[in-house]
């Protein structure tokens, strides 16, 4: 099962996206952030193997 990262400043969208992986059990949410710099810590705590990346956050590009 695909272990997801959710890096969305709006919470709103961010806590729809973690709704809509979670109710598939072929997803594993592994952590839901608000900025490029949480996502990147995350990167190695939480060993994603797909990200779903805002392209306009605040902090960073998420391109």
């Amino acid at each position: 099962m695909p272990r997801v990262l959710i890096v969305e400043d709006d919470p709103a969208f961010r806590a729809r996206y973690a709704a809509v992986l979670a109710h598939d059990s072929s997803f594993d949410v592994v952590a839901s952030v608000g900025t490029g710099g949480e996502g990147l810590a995350m990167l190695d705590l939480r060993k994603p193997d797909v990200l779903l990346v805002d392209l306009g956050l605040p902090d960073i590009s998420g391109i």
